[in-house]
């Protein structure tokens, strides 16, 4: 650990106001700011919220372009924006839009759920106007001619995705949520991340943290007995401290006593909560990419350039428009399946994972060779037109992923996170799920 890390540890206690107290998750999360699992826990948390308000912007986007447009609806009006957007370019601007609305939901579901089913107002926010805007688009493109000269089937896909998953999203957190909010719960998985540090990365930060009692003591800014049950309590679990404070998300009593460990958190680990039909979506949404492109294989296409080929279902393959509903919804899974790694990666602390760069190398070599066999099993190029965008937005979030898995990860392994959150729940007396854990390359 650095003398600069140490230095700043120890400033921020010897800096607090005594007006405003102690915050312990803040000096805790201080501590472990030198080590890269921690440290990229808390930053990525800071950049996780500006990521979700910019795609959650990208419905406002798609509401915003139309509106230079004098259309039928009466809806634009000439000189009431200074753009005229338009045909193809209107068309890539709303797909790039709501295939970003349609990530944030993804993300925005699977933030819900691994954190607790903990209502968060970014995330109601953010599913209210991806529906709201996706019904419009659909109300928009029901007449004919469609609004800005459009293509109503190339542009409904991903705002039909959308909307549908934006409605389960809200309903899930206006309906399905437990009381209190993500806060403990955040602060529980940064503290659970110093627990699976090596041993003496352990010891080098309680000895630290046993200085910043040291001087929040002499400042007396706090009394005897609460350094006491702070010292006693298990690396990373500081935030316990803040809960009984008026501020604080929740308000529990800790033991005046201050015994070590005594106290019981009251949320599992987010590192084990992972249940066998989430895995099973997980799966088919990974292996979505690769079954969009052995969807033509076995029809002779145009040119019968596929004549006498089988496809491992011994199908005589899809063809016209089942061809391209299939893979709409493959694709679409796709693109859910690389935010669902990348929502996973950072959820687990940025370790990286063999079978998560499999899945996205699939994942993107599939999406490639989509786009080149494609366009021999389809008639008529607005077919193409209309699975171009949602093919594309496959191999960019595969991309992005693998970008991250490469240059982002820390070192450690996915299974030793998930199994110290498995031992640890069951410490506390914790139901959890299914004891085999969900199969990583690592334990290959």
């Amino acid at each position: 650990m650095s003398e600069s890390k140490t230095g700043a540890a120890v400033r921020m206690a010897t800096d607090a106001p005594s007006e405003k107290g102690v915050s312990f998750t803040d000096l805790e999360a201080a501590l472990g700011r030198d080590v890269p699992s921690v440290r990229g826990r808390i930053r990525g948390e800071g950049i996780e919220r500006v990521a979700r308000l910019l795609l959650s912007a990208a419905p406002v986007i798609a509401f915003l372009a139309p509106l230079g447009w004098p259309d039928q609806l009466g809806i634009g009006r000439p000189g009431l924006v200074p753009w005229l957007i338009l045909g193809e370019t209107l068309e890539r601007v709303v797909i790039v839009c709501f295939f970003l609305a349609l990530s944030a939901q993804t993300w925005t579901l699977l933030s819900w759920w691994h954190l607790g089913r903990r209502r968060e107002l970014l995330g109601i926010i953010s599913s209210v106007i991806a529906l709201l805007v996706g019904v419009l688009w659909l109300a928009w493109l029901s007449p004919s001619p469609a609004m800005g000269s459009v293509q109503p089937d190339v542009v409904r896909p991903p705002v039909v995705a959308t909307v549908v998953l934006a409605a389960v999203a809200l309903g899930a957190q206006l309906f399905a949520s437990r009381p209190g909010t993500v806060h403990s719960v955040r602060a529980q998985a940064r503290g659970a991340l110093m627990r699976v540090l090596p041993p003496e990365q352990q010891e080098s930060l309680i000895a630290e943290r046993r200085e910043v009692l040291d001087v929040l003591r002499t400042r007396q800014l706090i009394d005897q007995a609460t350094a006491d049950r702070a010292a006693a309590l298990p690396l990373g679990d500081w935030w316990t401290l803040d809960t009984d404070k008026p501020r604080g998300p929740y308000r529990r009593s800790l033991a005046a006593e201050g015994s070590a460990g005594s106290e019981r958190r009251s949320m599992p680990s987010s590192f084990t909560n992972s249940t066998m039909a989430l895995r099973c979506l997980k799966a088919v949404a990974l292996v979505a990419p690769f079954g969009m492109m052995l969807l033509p294989i076995g029809n002779p296409g145009i040119d019968g350039s596929g004549g006498g080929m089988r496809s491992v279902m011994e199908s005589d393959g899809f063809r016209g428009d089942t061809l391209v509903t299939m893979a709409l919804f493959c694709a679409t899974a796709g693109v859910i399946g690389q935010v669902w790694t990348i929502f996973d990666w950072w959820r687990l602390g940025r370790r990286g994972d063999g079978l998560w760069l499999a899945w996205s190398w699939t994942a993107l070599g599939s999406a490639v060779v989509t786009l080149v066999i494609f366009p021999f099993f389809l008639t008529g190029s607005w077919r193409m037109h209309v699975l171009t965008g949602p093919i594309l937005a496959v191999a960019i979030s595969a991309a992005v992923a693998l970008v991250l898995l490469y240059a982002a990860s820390v070192p450690g392994t996915v299974h030793e996170v998930r199994e110290a959150g498995r031992a640890e729940d069951l410490a506390n007396g914790h139901r959890v799920p299914d004891p085999t854990p969900e199969p990583t390359a690592d334990q290959n």
